[in-house]
């Protein structure tokens, strides 16, 4: 990269600094507003070095608005779908992020979240998400069971030719039947999100 056009992506960087937090609240309400926002914040998550968008991303997810947290989950949609298609890669912290707050909306109570996450899900590394996409299959909450099994699914049909990724089910199904029990309370997910962490 040049000079001149790394002092303008600076500059750019510089300038959504200050437009963020007046984005931001754009992303309340599912309006024409907000689908135009979404596309704009995750353009600009993707070039942000110091993970500040993102996080202010994922922390809607939090959120109870569902409207706040549908279109936090547009926008990490539109975040991967540039990064598959960009030379700048997100960080691997930036992945861990992204793959342990989609992990948490598969108990959403919002079933179209639920149904963006497990589609997610299968496009982020395996070794990020399998982990605990395993255990998460075996919660007693069955909203998050059958978001996971999906998940898990369509991630193993995208990675059927990858032996690393079966051994690290298979890993994982070894690991899960040793464990002293299988998750039975509401925390089946951090529980599932900390197993894939810490695989990392």
């Amino acid at each position: 990269m040049n000079y001149s056009s790394s002092g303008s992506s600076l500059s750019d960087t510089r300038q959504m600094d200050s437009v963020l937090p007046l984005l931001l609240p754009l992303l309340d309400e599912r309006d024409g507003t907000a689908k135009a926002v979404v596309m704009l914040v995750a353009e600009y998550c993707s070039i942000n070095p110091n993970g500040q968008c993102l996080d202010e991303v994922l922390e809607r997810l939090a959120s109870g608005n569902a409207s706040q947290r549908r279109n936090a989950v547009d926008v990490i949609s539109e975040l991967i779908h540039i990064s598959s298609n960009s030379v700048t890669a997100l960080s691997h912290s930036m992945w861990q992020d992204i793959s342990k707050h989609l992990l948490e909306c598969l108990g959403d109570e919002e079933e179209i979240i639920n149904v963006q996450a497990s589609n997610l899900l299968p496009k982020i590394d395996p070794l990020l998400v399998l982990p605990a996409l395993v255990r998460l299959v075996y919660s007693s909450n069955e909203r998050v069971q059958s978001s996971a099994s999906d998940a898990m699914t369509a991630l193993l049909k995208n990675h059927n030719q990858n032996y690393e990724v079966l051994c690290m089910l298979l890993d994982s199904l070894s690991n899960l039947s040793q464990s002293l029990g299988l998750p039975k309370t509401s925390g089946d997910i951090e529980e599932g999100v900390s197993l894939s962490v810490s695989a990392t």
